[in-house]
Order: C-alpha cells, then sequence, then structure tokens
C-alpha cells in the first residue's frame, strides 16, 4: 500500500506541477490538492494492494513448503481461503466506509480550492515572461519582468476578447498596487496603447500618457452542484444518470474488493518450489480486465446503456465461484 501510495503521489504531483508552473496553483495549494487526491485514489489501491498480497504471500508459502506443512497438520485449502476471505471482508468494509464517506469529502474540498484558485486574483499568480490565458481564454497577458517591491513591470501585453470583440492594451512599462481597496488591485500603465476592434461599433485606437486600471482581486465562491462532491445520502434521492453512476460506484468499491479477494485466491499456486512472480503477468491482466470494466460500466450507467455498475462484478463473481466449484471437485476426485 505504501509503494502504490508513493507511486500515484509522484504521478499525481508530476501533471499539477504543470499547472503550479503557470501560475494557476501555489505549490502550497498543489501539495494538499495532492494529499485529497490520494485520499480519494485508497478506495482503488487498497483493494488492489490486498490483490497483491494475497497472491505473494501465498505464493511464498507454497515456495517454502508452508502451505503443504499447513495441510499435513489438519488446515485445508478450503479453511485457508476462508481466513483470507474473512480478511478481505474486513478491508472491504473499510474500503466502503472511504468511498461512502471519505471520497465527497475530499471531492469536495478539491472542487473549493479549485475555485479559489479560479476566483482569486490573476495577478497575484503571474510570473514574468510566461503567457496567462485566464477566465476560459478570454484574457491572455504577458509580461516581460517584473522587479522590486512595488512590483514594477516592463513591456505589458493584455488582450481581451468579449464575444466578437477584441481589446489589446499594452505599455513599455508599468506598476501594480496590491489591495488599495478591500477587493481591488490598482494597475497603473505608462505610455499606454489601446486597439478595440468591435463588430457592432466603430474601432479604437488610443494613446494614453497614464492608464489606470482597477482589477477585481477575488470574488465570491459559488460551488455548483456536482456528483462527486455531494454526500452519499444526497445521491440517493437524485434522478440524474450521473448521479446513479456515482452513488452505485461507491456501494461498487466494497464488492470489488471480494471480487478482488476471491479472483486472487483463484490464481494462486499451490505447488511447492514455485516462484511467488509465477502468476504476476496473469494477476496484472486480471485486474486490468476487471478495473476497466468497472469504469466502463460506471460510462455506461452515466449514458443509460447499463442500470447498475455492479451488473459486471456480479457475472465476475458467478464465474469465478463456478471455477471454484468445478476445481475444487476435481481435486476431491
Amino acid at each position: 500500500m505504501f509503494v502504490l501510495s508513493v507511486i500515484f503521489f509522484s504521478y499525481s504531483l508530476t501533471r499539477l506541477m504543470t499547472d503550479a508552473a503557470s501560475g494557476l496553483y501555489k505549490m502550497s495549494e498543489v501539495l494538499i490538492l495532492n494529499w485529497f487526491k490520494l485520499l480519494i485514489s485508497v478506495e482503488v489501491l487498497l483493494p488492489l494492494a490486498l490483490y497483491f498480497s494475497i497472491i505473494f504471500a501465498m505464493a511464498r508459502l507454497a515456495n517454502s513448503n508452508e502451505l503443504t506443512i499447513l495441510k499435513s497438520v489438519g488446515l485445508s485449502d478450503l479453511k485457508l481461503k476462508k481466513i483470507v476471505l474473512v480478511f478481505g471482508i474486513l478491508v472491504s468494509v473499510v474500503v466502503g466506509a472511504l468511498s461512502i464517506y471519505t471520497r465527497p469529502w475530499a471531492y469536495q474540498h478539491i472542487y473549493a480550492m479549485k475555485e479559489r484558485a479560479q476566483s482569486s486574483s490573476e495577478v497575484e499568480r503571474i510570473k514574468a515572461r510566461q503567457f496567462y490565458s485566464l477566465n476560459d481564454g478570454k484574457r491572455v497577458v504577458y509580461i516581460e519582468k517584473i522587479t522590486g517591491p512595488k512590483n514594477s513591470l516592463s513591456d505589458i501585453f493584455i488582450r481581451t476578447k468579449d464575444g466578437e470583440d477584441i481589446q489589446i492594451i499594452t505599455a513599455p512599462t508599468g506598476s501594480i498596487e496590491l489591495l488599495t481597496t478591500e477587493n481591488i488591485h490598482t494597475l497603473t500603465l505608462n505610455q499606454a496603447n489601446i486597439f478595440k476592434q468591435s463588430y457592432e461599433s466603430s474601432d479604437l485606437i488610443g494613446k494614453f500618457q497614464t492608464l489606470i486600471l482597477q482589477l477585481q482581486a477575488s470574488s465570491e465562491i459559488d460551488l455548483e452542484y456536482k456528483a462527486k462532491a455531494a454526500s452519499t445520502s444526497t445521491l440517493v434521492d437524485q434522478d440524474s444518470l450521473y448521479d446513479k453512476a456515482e452513488l452505485q460506484w461507491r456501494l461498487s468499491t466494497p464488492i470489488s474488493t471480494i471480487v478482488l479477494v476471491l479472483i486472487a485466491l483463484m490464481l494462486v499456486d499451490y505447488r511447492p518450489r514455485t516462484s511467488r512472480f509465477s502468476k504476476l503477468p496473469l494477476a496484472i491482466a486480471s485486474y486490468a480486465i476487471y478495473y476497466n470494466i468497472m469504469t466502463v460500466s460506471k460510462t455506461w450507467v452515466e449514458q443509460g446503456v447499463l442500470s447498475y455498475v455492479w451488473i459486471p462484478a456480479v457475472v465476475i463473481i458467478s464465474v469465478v465461484l463456478f471455477i471454484y466449484f468445478i476445481h475444487n471437485k476435481r481435486t476431491s476426485l
């Protein structure tokens, strides 16, 4: 679990660092967001860790002849499987709690942080010599150099697009005074040039000795409803396909944990002195197929193709139990 968590944390961190480099998030925000993402991933990583742990541990017991010794003292394969299955059920309870309670709580914080970053001052996050696309591409900002405690600016370029109208402001020098009022920054541009192209009125070309712009420092955070951040009790009363898919996904994670335990027990090689990695390729392929089936099922529920996410899980459980039955019957014969 520790190894999987480190791998996921590192991978997620590299993706978020791209947003940090562009100024969207501060480094402290990146780390906090990554921790919340890690919390969400535990509902997948914990069953995966249990899955491979069973395969490796049982293969190790077989390799050292300990399974043979356990059989000789009266511990049958069925009893050993029951012990592992009981532990898997305990883990599935933990996974279910994480999925039902921790998942929406973590998503609430992630969405809130993203909204806060989007609504906070664009100026505070801008770095020199980088183009910034802000407000969904409606504004592009570039500043060649930022120096001094008063934020002296050099070679400023601001392009604003409002529908079909385009406005471009350039200035060789300028300065920014943060929070001149509670929610306003003051941007002062020297020798500013303005070009505005409008499709409903005349174009505008102007030159200003001093141009003062007031920039909003922050705005109210308006969190719209999102299924992933909604509490489980809220999802129960919703009729949207996305809400149904999200609710069923949360309820399916403990079931998936049990399914993975059964698949792992089926893949165990009980022959003595066999490598504990002999079943690894098959184990990886089995997990990849199962996880992809579950994610596709969730998408199909969102699209209305399927009614329930766990239909594939039920089918796979039935197949695994059938194989168990055939295998145990042959063994007893």
